[in-house]
């Protein structure tokens, strides 16, 4: 929050108020009341005339000394010469020559007036070019021999009479060589203090010692102070101990009588507002202990223990209160404690918000911590592409990418660290994320890398405010390069999908082919071999040898074609039917299966062996009949001569599936053809020698990939074959 130039001003009126009215000895604090006041309206000296009431009589005077300050703070004292000291003279003349000097003033002052005191002037200014006024001041005996001892010379000056109660206790004046620049705040300054002035002077020479407490506020200055600080941004209190409190009792006693007798006294409107109050009697009254209650409440009554830990005095302290509406307010703190006879009695104080400054504090260090912590090039821009920040220590992209250094490219312009058409695009876009007010982005190449390589980048462009923009810069070749091999690979899916769907197709083809094969091709082909056998049986004996072989022959053909178009059918079913997933008891499953080849386990002598097989497995049940019945019957089958056939089924549990093993002794298969005996109807050896259609292994492998599984094998030619075959758990 930016602190204005009245804030300033309130700020250093407040602080010597209060360094006024704290002190016992006052007259000390004076100097730097002139040197504060010189250093405003920038001129170089000012003094202060103290006039002294005859035995305590305020209408007869006489003149006793001034002070003399430098805008630097040089102090000189001069006691007025015996000629003129001794002079006794009344109030009446004196404020007849100051409403006569007054009147002879041309320039004109809405404070110029002060009804409170029988109108005399609160203050008389003259510039260089007012003579009347100036030659009035020059002619005055007193004045020109005061001014002869000062060794000064008038030629705009300001004057302020010290009043209290209609009585003349001094003056404050300061004068310049060139015109006085002031403003009406300053003027507020100066008459507030000359008149707190007036008050704490008209201590010492009246009987009743209360004035200051009583009058203070209550009297001259009063409207005047309280005007003046009611319309500060900087609250104003005075915080009323409720009960005056031992200043050498223990500490935390001290903060327990403060937060259990404190309330507020005086605030001015700032100090309301603070809180979310309309004006300052809701907060007037109101205990201390209820102003600071909430979760900071123990933190905020340590501020009170830093006070009376520091001679009651304390300067930039930091609280944490809720205001009416439950909002959290931060504010900080300069205060200090009025204490009598060993008692504090009260804390005056100046508060500031600084909620929002600590909000967007907290903001900023948010975003920078943010913008540090994302790897990308961050530029802050105006809205002419000057560069502002560069955000990050050093910004690096890649080894020979975009490199930029912030004390290097700060207050540049985006073309002299840019190429130019990335430079003028960042412009156009920029300005048209300030009209849109709308994020803008765009791609471009860098092809003047170091190495020789082309780099992507992609700019960010949005605006922070109405002046300024932020732009983020990102590397994105990996990703271009990413995209890339995606889009190749998405090529490649795409030409094996469609090489997937023209197989789907076929299959479908097949299946169809197959349906159709197996219902119309197989009556056909009963009827053939009900015929051969019908004339094998009237005529055969009257047929030669010759002829009987190829009535045999027709026969045989006729039954391998039936069996044929049986196996088709059977294939047909198994890549049509839908699959279940019930649970299967394996071991009844495995003994019906055996049963089933009981006679030629007997004829070859056969050996079967189980190993750590799951009880109970998921699947179709006849489908998965099928897959153990066809490499248990080829294991058999397929066996060595003069030597019994040996099976071993075995499982091994994975995370999702079972995977099975088959392994025989029996002949082995080439490696060549392990892919080809999964083709349907592809046989490796002659029907003579080994019957079947050789579709057995077609059906096991479409069975097992129903069920979510996957089947190969190992083999050795004269060793023997492993089927190895995978089922979802």
């Amino acid at each position: 929050m930016q602190e204005t130039y009245k804030d300033t001003l309130l700020g250093d009126t407040n602080r010597l108020v209060i360094e006024l009215t704290k002190s016992r000895a006052f007259r000390k604090k004076l100097p730097e009341v002139l040197k504060t006041i010189s250093a405003h309206l920038k001129t170089e000296q000012s003094y202060l005339l103290e006039v002294r009431p005859v035995k305590g009589m305020l209408d007869q005077l006489v003149y006793k000394k001034i002070i003399e300050v430098s805008a630097a703070g040089e102090k000189k004292e001069h006691i007025v010469h015996e000629l003129f000291s001794e002079v006794i003279f009344s109030q009446r003349v004196l404020k007849s020559w100051l409403t006569d000097l007054a009147s002879l003033s041309k320039t004109k002052l809405s404070i110029g007036q002060s009804s409170e005191n029988n109108n005399l002037p609160s203050l008389i200014f003259a510039d260089h070019y007012e003579e009347a006024a100036l030659d009035k001041l020059n002619n005055n005996q007193i004045c020109r021999k005061i001014f002869n001892s000062l060794g000064v010379s008038i030629s705009s000056f300001l004057i302020v009479p010290l009043v209290y109660e209609q009585a003349i206790l001094g003056f404050f004046a300061t004068h310049s060589s060139n015109v006085i620049v002031h403003t009406e705040h300053q003027l507020e300054m100066v008459v507030s203090l000359m008149q707190l002035t007036a008050n704490l002077y008209a201590c010492e020479y009246v009987e009743d010692q209360r004035v200051l407490h009583e009058n203070y506020l209550l009297k001259t200055s009063e409207k005047r102070y309280r005007k003046f600080i009611r319309h500060s941004a900087e609250g104003i209190y005075f915080m009323n101990c409720g009960k005056p409190i031992p200043v050498d009792a223990e500490v935390d006693a001290q903060v327990e009588s403060y937060y259990a007798n404190a309330y507020v006294e005086e605030c001015n409107l700032a100090m309301t507002k603070m809180y979310g109050f309309e004006k300052e009697s809701d907060l007037i009254g109101k205990r201390i202990e209820v102003i600071h209650q909430g979760e900071n409440y123990e933190q905020n009554r340590l501020s009170f223990k830093r006070l009376a830990e520091n001679n009651y005095q304390i300067k930039g302290q930091e609280t944490k209160e809720l205001d009416k509406y439950g909002n959290w307010k931060y504010f900080i703190n300069e205060a200090f404690g009025i204490v009598e006879d060993n008692h504090l009695l009260g804390i005056w104080g100046i508060q500031r918000d600084i909620t929002e400054k600590y909000q967007n504090e907290r903001g900023d260090a948010l975003l920078e911590a943010v913008l540090h912590a994302i790897p990308d090039i961050k530029i802050r821009i105006n809205v002419e592409g000057e560069i502002l920040a560069l955000y990050g220590s050093e910004q690096k992209q890649d080894k020979d990418g975009l490199t930029f250094q912030d004390n290097i490219i700060t207050g540049k312009h985006l073309t002299e660290v840019l190429p130019v058409f990335v430079a003028k695009g960042l412009l156009f876009n920029a300005r048209k994320s300030l009209e849109e007010k709308t994020l803008q982005a765009f791609e471009f190449l860098d092809a003047d890398s170091s190495d020789g390589n082309v780099r992507y980048y992609e700019a960010r462009i949005n605006n922070i405010n109405a002046e300024e923009l932020i732009i983020i810069l990102r590397n994105v070749t990996q990703l271009k390069i990413a995209e890339q091999a995606l889009t190749e690979q998405i090529s490649q899916v795409d030409q094996k999908n469609r090489q997937l769907q023209k197989y789907i197709e076929s299959n479908l083809q097949l299946e169809n082919f197959a349906f159709v094969a197996s219902h119309d091709l197989r009556e056909p082909v009963r009827t053939m071999r009900t015929f051969g056998q019908f004339l094998k049986k009237r005529v055969g004996h009257k047929l030669d040898e010759e002829s009987m072989i190829h009535l045999d022959f027709i026969i045989n053909s006729a039954s391998r074609m039936n069996q044929l178009i049986e196996d088709l059918l059977t294939y047909s079913r198994v890549n049509t039917e839908s699959v279940t997933r019930d649970p299967i008891e394996l071991g009844p499953l495995l003994e019906e299966i055996t049963d089933s080849l009981k006679a030629t386990i007997e004829e070859t002598g056969a050996k079967i062996i189980f190993k750590n097989l799951p009880s109970v497995i998921l699947g179709n049940r006849l489908k998965i009949q099928q897959v153990f019945q066809n490499l248990l019957a080829n294991g058999i089958k397929f066996h060595r001569k003069n030597e019994s056939p040996k099976i071993i089924i075995s499982v091994k549990e994975t995370k999702t599936h079972w995977r099975f093993m088959v392994a025989d002794n029996g002949i082995g298969i080439e490696e060549e053809f392990h892919e080809q005996i999964f083709v349907i109807f592809k046989k490796l050896h002659n029907y003579q020698e080994y019957q079947g259609t050789g579709i057995g292994l077609t059906l096991v492998k479409s069975i097992v990939n129903q069920h979510g599984g996957e089947i190969w094998l190992e083999s050795k030619v004269g060793k023997g074959t492993t089927f190895y075959f995978t089922l979802l758990k």
